[in-house]
């Protein structure tokens, strides 16, 4: 699995390369504090290669879909994001941690949403994970720096 560079504007530490359709939003003012010591955000983006006559099927699929997110401790957003390139779609959630997010996929929450059916006839492949910690977080009024370090030998979804 290889991604693209993802357009840097010092945002996020990368622990996988990933190619966003769009920037992210340009205000994360739903966002509060640090936890522990540790940045308060932690991104999961899944990015997928829809097949071209198959768009407005996909995005049904997912208006339709139950997340189940809501129920979900340290959840904040959800977003699809669907790409200037056709065929080109992002899922990305936003969490409070890195735990929080892990947590979500060993939950009922998370395999009640993954059973609502296959959307392998609408793809050309497997989605892309890539998972980021965010390491500075600016708002219109606030700027905060993770008091984390980079972990050395650290790894990413694909090992």
């Amino acid at each position: 699995m290889t991604g693209i560079a993802f357009r840097r504007w010092g945002v996020l530490r990368f622990q996988r390369k990933l190619t966003l359709p769009f920037g992210l939003p340009a205000r994360l003012d739903c966002l509060q504090g640090r936890t522990k010591g540790k940045p308060t955000m932690y991104l999961a983006m899944n990015r997928f290669s829809v097949k071209l006559d198959s768009e407005e099927q996909w995005e049904e699929i997912w208006k339709r879909r139950e997340s189940y997110l809501a129920e979900v401790p340290g959840f904040v957003q959800f977003m699809l994001l669907r790409g200037a390139e056709a065929g080109d779609y992002v899922s990305f959630s936003q969490w409070e941690s890195a735990e929080a997010f892990h947590a979500w996929t060993q939950s009922e929450a998370f395999r009640r949403a993954h059973a609502q059916g296959t959307v392998g006839e609408v793809l050309e492949g497997p989605p892309v994970l890539a998972l980021y910690e965010a390491v500075i977080r600016e708002t219109a009024t606030t700027r905060e720096f993770a008091e984390s370090k980079p972990v050395a030998g650290r790894q990413g979804p694909r090992h």
